[in-house]
């Protein structure tokens, strides 16, 4: 293979990989939009059934094991007053559920 080669093949390779990588990023976005909760939502942290807390949904990822389903989802603490707080909260151990309107 000569040098001229390699530049063309790596070329369309790289083109190619720009390609999939940009369908990889749609199809990612399609599938977070199905999740049932969004971004800024405040939501309610249940432990065996019972409410104890109110949390913010700060981002909605897919889990670090792509082949499981569902959603990662990272919270931000909510203060007293309703308001969002600094804090992440910990899920371990919690169920998330939408705030009934």
């Amino acid at each position: 293979m000569t040098h001229e080669d390699f530049a063309r093949q790596f070329v369309l390779l790289e083109a190619e990989r720009r390609e999939v990588s940009k369908k990889i990023e749609e199809i990612t976005l399609d599938y977070i939009q199905t999740c049932q909760f969004k971004v800024g939502e405040k939501v309610l942290l249940t432990r065996d059934g019972c409410a104890d807390d109110m949390a913010f949904v700060k981002s909605i990822s897919l889990p670090y094991n792509v082949t499981n389903s569902g959603f990662r989802i990272s919270l931000l603490a909510c203060k007293k007053d309703g308001t969002v707080g600094k804090n992440s909260v910990n899920l371990y151990g919690w169920e998330i559920k939408k705030i009934a309107s």
